[in-house]
């Protein structure tokens, strides 16, 4: 299984000329102080808790993940009394015009009331996760701040919102080619050994070229980081997503569960809709259908017409998702290659449709 082990050194360590990572033999990360190429006793690690001070989780970000500081520039652009352009249970998004004059997205965690103030935990485990992928599918970062007392996180603002909303307003795209960037994005993040956790139609932006941004990773798992966290919740993402193994809290987050989600994702890129839109997922008899009795979503004859080549295939693809056997699933690897196949199946035959009535 994957585990997150992310350690910044102590602050001693940062006017040296150079820093290098001393791994252990459990994977655990603890930087070392180097003047030429002399190194000196490994820094005590600290482990970013509840009680960490913010600005230390700062320093590392700015000066071992060199991510660019917009702290002063975000308290001179934003006004005390602004409200966030979107709220959720777990985050606030504020749009921002900066001083080069594009507008960026400035998300703040929110804890949650009952588990303590674990904000600083979650944005720093987002912000170490994030700093490290580099896709043309993955929404950029551009940097970090320190926000109304909170780390938070910039990133361009994407005008096209996420994914349905974006085919709601452009029901014409193309939506096996988004499937596709969609599982090629996931197929790279398995590579790098990083599962995101949380995948869905919401978690996926739009930019203005059409292209995908996979975005929100706070619940990413990485095999290897520079900061090392306490012990964290089992948040699992959204349960119509949700692997069926994950909704019995005996497992945890799994490449194999990221292609489930990455299937009930692909079904909703194609129908506009949540998978299990007809369920009630606040029963827990719809809950137990689906992680103990093999429930999965219906074939929706209508898009995926049952006589067709290409809708044929597309739903044996999402079947090798949803295998109730993790390791009976198809790899994002193997998903991905199938889907390249496909879409060019689709092309032409759009291509042959068109030519038919012209």
């Amino acid at each position: 299984m994957l585990s997150t082990k992310l350690r910044p050194s102590d602050p001693a360590a940062f006017p040296f000329s150079s820093t290098t990572a001393e791994y252990t033999s459990c994977h655990e990360v603890a930087l070392t102080r180097t003047r030429g190429d002399q190194p000196q006793a490994p820094a005590r690690p600290i482990r970013v808790s509840e009680e960490t001070p913010i600005e230390l989780v700062a320093e590392h970000f700015r000066k071992i993940a060199r991510l660019y500081d917009y702290t002063i520039e975000l308290n001179k652009s934003v006004s005390q009394d602004s409200f966030p352009i979107f709220r959720s249970i777990l985050g606030d998004i504020y749009k921002v015009k900066i001083s080069d004059g594009s507008q960026v997205a400035v998300k703040c965690v929110r804890c949650v009331s009952h588990e303590g103030d674990k904000s600083l935990k979650r944005a720093a485990s987002e912000l170490e996760a994030w700093r490290n992928l580099s896709h043309e599918n993955i929404h950029q970062l551009r940097g970090f701040a320190i926000f109304r007392g909170k780390l938070a996180m910039i990133s361009p603002w994407m005008a096209n919102g996420n994914v349905i909303e974006y085919l709601d307003h452009h029901p014409g795209v193309d939506r096996y080619q988004i499937c596709k960037q969609l599982a090629g994005v996931v197929t790279y993040l398995h590579d790098q050994d990083v599962v995101h956790g949380d995948l869905k139609g919401g978690n996926i932006l739009v930019s203005d070229k059409g292209k995908i941004k996979l975005t929100d990773f706070g619940l990413s798992i990485m095999r290897q980081s520079r900061l090392d966290f306490s012990d964290t919740d089992l948040t699992r993402g959204t349960l119509r997503w949700q692997a069926p193994e994950l909704m019995t809290a005996t497992d945890q987050r799994s490449k194999e569960a990221d292609v489930y989600a990455l299937g009930m994702t692909m079904l909703e890129i194609v129908t506009g809709k949540p998978p299990f839109e007809e369920l009630d997922f606040s029963n827990v008899r719809n809950l137990i259908a689906v992680a103990d009795q093999g429930l999965r979503p219906k074939r929706p004859i209508m898009l995926l017409d049952m006589y067709s080549l290409v809708g044929g295939h597309f739903w044996q693809i999402l079947e090798s998702c949803w295998m109730h056997d993790p390791h009976q699933r198809a790899t994002s690897q193997q998903v991905y290659a199938r889907i390249l196949v496909l879409s060019m199946q689709h092309r032409v035959q759009v291509a042959a449709s068109y030519y038919e009535d012209h």
